[in-house]
């Protein structure tokens, strides 16, 4: 763009200004690696659609907004994903198209900011035709109150004038013929000393006229009948005068006197009105309340632009506002305080952990530890996790021992990161799609395709969306959500907990007791307390479903952010927006069959 200052300049700050406060809360800083890029280019593209939509029907307020924001999606979200400089055939060719529609885009929003500052321009003008014309009205306006001032000036020096024409006139001479007959007055002789003066004292008053006798008032009406008096049929009383009546006395008759055939009743004294808490007896129905109330609503609509970033969003507009005739304020139950809700769990888990159904074991390693090219696990939590599941599934004895965990990360992971970031042309640090390892293990025979449960995912903070989970673990198959029973099976189940750029596994132990424990397994490294501190993954053992579904929830909220707390806070879940959503979650689960 030119290096002055646009016109347009003020209008297009605002414009990203308001953009920016609303794209933050729910636009995400980062995309997840975990999730497919792919998906991401098709959420670039709907913005795409919607711009050149707005482009072409010259919507330029919108078209700068969805064009900016096409261009910083494609300019800093996409790059900072992992997959975004894959040599996947595809996702190259998807590369190249996004650069090439950002370079056009950008060429459009030049455009679109030239004719933003031809309305400007325009506007300008326009301003200042209408200051000029108020200016010239201002002007027109004293002009004449000027004039006016002056007529009424001349007025009252000519009444002057006839006043003393008449003081200098003898008696009886006829002013008015004259005028007529001699024209205007001769001039006043210069010396002042001719003009006679008027007397001292003015003449005495003539005496004052008697004043008219004021009308008598008029009588009383008589006393009212029913329902003020105990009984009587007499007539109503005449109604008051009206307003004019009374003003205009010359008109105003007042009414006759009463009859004094019989004397007026005694009335009985007025009783004030009774209160009532029941409002005319109606009871409480009677009170205005929020809901019977009429209010006009604001209420975003399906194609807004905030939609345009879901996979979900179908129409290129920005929201209309909308009144309805009748509002009815609705509930949003899905909006929870999280923060109060992870000061409540934090204290239930403490409780939990005290009674000895919450157990946490420290390991001797952590993903990351070993730094040598051939036993470096960074960001392999993909590919620990599936196959921490893989290991418990196909271990004698209810469980796996720590130290099969150990090795897991130190040294079975590492080659298998390594070869499948060398297949997708990621570097050696980058995190794995789960569905890219998946199948490498698959196709390895790690993972068998007849163990594979299901996958479900949602809102981890909410129970249906997690019980969901919960059923899978605790029976070995994908159940439908209104199941009315939950079978227990005693064979093995694992899952893999996809949650917040991590990768957490969920092995259940069946023990001979027929009672079921639950080991999730954290790769990453915590601080452990004590006098030998140090760093390690964990083993957290829950004893029972709700201990698990308690832990799950507390380990959620603590990887939330600060800017996550404020989306939560101003959003309720929504499945078009799950992506950008921090709650989301997705769990891959597999079961021992039943023997045969």
């Amino acid at each position: 763009m030119n290096g002055k200052v646009r016109l347009s300049e003020s209008r297009r700050s605002t414009l990203r200004k308001l953009d920016d406060e609303m794209s933050n809360s729910f636009f995400p800083s980062k995309l997840s690696n975990l999730r497919a890029i792919e998906s991401y280019y098709g959420i670039a593209n709907k913005v795409l659609v919607a711009f050149e939509s707005c482009y072409e029907s010259n919507e330029l307020d919108n078209a700068y907004l969805y064009g900016r924001r096409f261009a910083k999606f494609s300019m800093e979200a996409l790059p900072s994903h992992d997959y975004y400089n894959s040599a996947k055939t595809e996702l190259k060719a998807l590369r190249i198209k996004n650069v090439k529609d950002v370079e056009g885009v950008m060429l459009k929003l030049e455009k679109v900011v030239d004719c933003m500052d031809a309305e400007e321009e325009l506007k300008l003008k326009l301003q200042r035709e209408e200051a000029q014309r108020r200016r010239e009205e201002a002007a027109a306006a004293q002009s004449r109150r000027e004039e006016a001032a002056a007529a009424s000036l001349n007025d009252v020096e000519m009444s002057a004038m006839q006043k003393l024409e008449m003081l200098r006139a003898p008696s009886g001479f006829n002013h008015s013929a004259s005028r007529k007959s001699l024209g205007p007055p001769p001039p006043l002789p210069s010396p002042l000393s001719s003009i006679p003066l008027p007397p001292i004292l003015p003449p005495p008053l003539p005496p004052p006229l008697p004043l008219p006798s004021p009308p008598s008032p008029p009588s009383l009406p008589s006393a009212p009948s029913a329902p003020y008096d105990e009984e009587g049929d007499s007539a109503p009383p005449p109604p008051p005068p009206s307003y004019s009546d009374v003003m205009d006395a010359s008109t105003y008759t007042p009414p006759p006197p009463p009859s004094t055939s019989a004397p007026p009743k005694p009335r009985r004294p007025k009783q004030p009105p009774k209160l009532s808490i029941h409002m005319n007896g109606v009871g409480d129905s009677a009170l205005p309340s929020l809901y019977n109330l009429s209010f006009g609503s604001h209420k975003l609509q399906p194609d807004s632009p905030m939609n345009a970033y879901s996979s979900a969003a179908t129409a290129p507009q920005l929201p209309i506002q909308q009144f309805d005739q009748q509002y009815v304020p609705e509930v949003r139950k899905d909006i929870v305080n999280v923060r109060t809700l992870q000061v409540r769990l934090l204290d239930q888990f403490d409780s939990l952990r005290r009674a000895k159904k919450i157990e946490m074991f420290p390991l001797n390693t952590y993903q990351g530890r070993l730094k040598s090219p051939s036993s470096d696990s960074t960001n392999g939590c993909t590919v620990i996790s599936p196959l921490v599941a893989a290991h418990h599934l196909s271990s004698p004895g209810s469980g796996i021992p720590d130290m099969t965990i150990e090795s897991i990360i130190d040294n079975i992971a590492p080659p298998i990161l390594s070869s499948v970031r060398s297949k997708l042309g990621l570097r050696q640090d980058a995190l794995i799609v789960p569905s890219d390892v998946h199948d490498y293990l698959v196709d390895c025979k790690i993972l068998h395709q007849n163990k594979f449960v299901g996958v479900c995912g949602g809102n981890i903070l909410d129970d249906a969306h997690l019980n969901e989970l919960l059923n899978m673990l605790q029976s070995g198959k994908c159940l439908p959500p209104n199941a009315p029973a939950i079978p227990t099976t005693n064979e093995k189940v694992a899952a893999a907990l996809f949650f917040h750029e991590h990768v957490i596994s969920i092995l259940k132990l069946t023990l001979s007791t027929r009672e079921c424990w639950y080991d999730v397994v954290d790769s990453l490294p915590t601080r452990t307390s004590g006098a030998s501190a140090s760093q390690c993954c964990s083993r957290t053992r829950c004893k029972d479903r709700t201990s698990l579904e308690l832990y799950l929830k507390k380990y959620a909220c603590s990887k939330f952010s600060d800017s996550n707390f404020t989306y939560m806070e101003r959003n309720g879940w929504d499945d078009g927006m799950c992506d950008f959503d921090p709650r989301v979650f997705q769990a891959f689960v597999w079961a021992n069959p039943p023997p045969s």
